[in-house]
């Protein structure tokens, strides 16, 4: 004897644009597949905030990075330069390094948010082609 699958079904009250109301049936399948739409929707909107934020994050390196170059432009003096130490803000503290110590914490920062950047927006497009296959 063959089993049979009986799907749940969920009685959902619709309102139609004229104010009457009707029932719907949706099933339990459709029902779950509209939630993980609306949890990759989410998802989504959250790693898009956090990619604006890196971007945010990236710029100000970059910002500290053009004024360590214009503080090394402007000292004439190479010697005076291993004296020479610049505070930055990191977090919520300042620290004091020599300018070519810092050139080289930029880059490294730098490098570390354009990967986290990359890393979220291939999740990004994980999560679409994951909404994709859901319409």
């Amino acid at each position: 004897m063959a089993s049979e699958k009986s799907e749940d079904y969920t009685l959902i009250q619709a309102v139609n644009p004229q104010g009457n109301s009707g029932d719907a049936v949706m099933s339990y399948d459709d029902q779950e597949k509209i939630n993980l739409f609306a949890r990759r929707n989410a998802q989504l909107t959250e790693l898009k905030q956090e990619v604006a934020d890196k971007k945010k994050e990236l710029q100000s390196i970059l910002d500290a990075g053009d004024a360590c170059d214009e503080i090394m432009l402007s000292e004439e003096d190479d010697q005076l330069m291993l004296y020479l130490y610049v505070e930055f803000k990191v977090g919520e503290i300042f620290v004091s390094l020599q300018v070519q110590e810092v050139q080289e914490f930029l880059e490294k920062m730098k490098t570390k948010v354009a990967d986290h950047i990359t890393e979220i927006t291939r999740k990004m497009d994980d999560v679409k082609k994951s909404m994709d296959t859901l319409k």
